[in-house]
């Protein structure tokens, strides 16, 4: 809902409809940010609706299949990250991209943190970065133990999660 909090704060915004398979959720997420139309489908919302971008913000598990219908369908997206678990998928909606003309971004959010930002421009008070370390420390185990993910995105973690830090190498060091 974080997404909507801030869309919802741009006048030139309009958020037209919103797709999710529990009617209760749905029901409430639209009183809350005043979506007009909501949808238990994405494809039903995505083929009747004359949409200018869509949010992909939905479980890591459907994250693939929902971006790929969008995309095909010249969508432009905001993926919320990881586009992929797995290379294949990641290619896979390139392609997709491809096939409808359509742009997408992953939503890489942390390279605007405040914190960064202030050290960003500490780093570049001081000179260049001449070399670069990044450390992201994560309790795994309590993460495992929580349940809340399935085992094949607990083993392939990195790029669930730690795709923030790949994305700080490029984006910090050049």
């Amino acid at each position: 809902q974080s997404h909507l909090e801030v869309l919802t704060t741009f006048e030139d915004v309009a958020l037209i409809a919103l797709a999710n398979r529990g009617e209760e959720r749905r029901t409430a997420v639209m009183e809350k940010y005043g979506v007009p139309r909501g949808y238990d489908d994405f494809r039903r919302m995505i083929d009747k609706e004359a949409l200018d971008c869509a949010l992909v913000l939905v479980s890591i598990e459907n994250t693939v299949e929902v971006a790929s219908y969008c995309l095909r369908n010249g969508l432009p997206v905001l993926i919320e990250k990881p586009p992929g678990l797995k290379a294949a998928e990641t290619r896979r909606l390139i392609q997709d991209a491809d096939v409808g003309g359509s742009i997408h971004m992953v939503g890489l959010n942390r390279r605007f943190y405040s914190n960064l930002r202030s050290g960003l421009e500490l780093i570049r008070e001081r000179g260049p970065i001449v070399s670069m370390v990044v450390e992201a420390p994560e309790l795994f185990e309590r993460i495992k133990d929580s349940g809340k993910y399935p085992a094949g995105i607990l083993a392939r973690w990195l790029f669930a999660n730690g795709i923030h830090c790949l994305d700080f190498l490029p984006f910090i060091g050049g």
